[in-house]
């Protein structure tokens, strides 16, 4: 290097004196570091791709045919793998402050959930208190409210149970291992509102498609995304609306409209809403109708008089 041309001395002062600085500047910039030639830089290449000998002859056909050589796929996929990994990075401060955010939120919804517990019947009883209802229209919100709660939870609970045994079964047909165990977990996962089942399923068929079985892994998809993820849409909505007085189509939009608002929270908040909606809408269209009666003129009933009747003639006089 240049440490090796260009030697320093001392001064009397003890500091490093550069002789011919003209000419250190001219050998800087035209110094050149010392690089590998093209064998010693393909050699991890070459000794990865000695594992994988599909790939070896897929590289070699293309540069046969494409004169596309190894070094510039190597070139290309650092490149590609730069574009990916930098916008990585730059996620990985908001990933974090993401999963701060939902430790938080869970923390607070367990402080929540001890209070609810505790306190959660004089809570109702003064929120009751402020509904500006008469207490049979009270009686009659509480109780339609409390059955789309209960139908609710009861629908999500079969429903995974359905979706899971469903997972089970196609592990089992397409001959996956541990068809319990996975079918477990898309019961677990049945109730995440994106992928659910999917996380469990997609997977397998990936597997399986992997290994060969190209037709086992297009009945488990057409399976996991035709059964498997449309049943819980079907079915939440015919057993809430067969529990509670609200309409199937009501609950359908409810849980639909509830999990793209809500997320989660929102396949149990959905239906209440709009169970409380109908409830309302009730309660005004019976009130419109009592005061359009009590309005309503009130049918005059005629007067009907008695005229004496004529005695037939030589009749006697009454």
């Amino acid at each position: 290097g240049l440490r090796e041309h260009y030697k320093k001395e001392k001064d009397g002062k003890g500091e490093a004196r550069v002789e011919n600085l003209d000419e250190l500047v001219t050998a800087a910039r035209n110094f050149e570091p010392e690089r590998p030639d093209g064998e010693e830089a393909m050699a991890p290449l070459d000794a990865f791709l000695a594992h994988l000998p599909v790939l070896r002859e897929a590289l070699s056909w293309m540069e046969q045919h494409l004169a596309i050589s190894a070094s510039q796929w190597r070139t290309w996929m650092v490149a590609g793998a730069e574009r990916v990994l930098q916008p990585l990075a730059a996620m990985g401060g908001a990933l974090f402050l993401g999963a701060l955010g939902t430790v938080a939120s869970f923390l607070f919804m367990l402080i929540l959930l001890f209070f609810l517990v505790r306190d959660g019947q004089p809570m109702l009883a003064t929120f009751r208190s402020l509904v500006p209802m008469d207490e049979a229209h009270k009686e009659r919100l509480f109780a339609q409210m409390g059955a789309v709660t209960r139908a609710v939870v009861f629908s999500t609970m079969v429903t995974a149970i359905v979706q899971g045994c469903l997972v089970g079964i196609a592990f089992a047909l397409t001959g996956l291992p541990s068809p319990v165990v996975f079918g477990v977990a898309g019961g677990v996962l049945s109730v995440v509102p994106f992928g659910g089942t999917a996380l469990v399923w997609g997977p397998g068929a990936l597997v399986l498609a992997a290994q060969g079985h190209y037709g086992a892994a297009l009945f488990m998809t057409a399976f996991g995304a035709g059964v498997i993820g449309t049943v819980d849409n079907l079915l939440k909505p015919l057993l809430i609306s067969g529990r509670a007085e609200v309409p199937t189509l009501a609950v359908f939009i409810g849980v639909l409209g509830g999990l793209s608002a809500f997320g989660l929270v929102g396949m149990f908040l959905g239906p209440v809403v709009i169970a409380l909606a109908l409830a309302l809408i009730a309660f005004l269209g019976e009130q419109e109708a009592a005061r359009r009666a009590a309005a309503a003129p009130k049918p005059v009933e005629p007067v009907v008089t008695e005229l004496p009747m004529k005695a037939p003639a030589g009749a006697p006089p009454p």
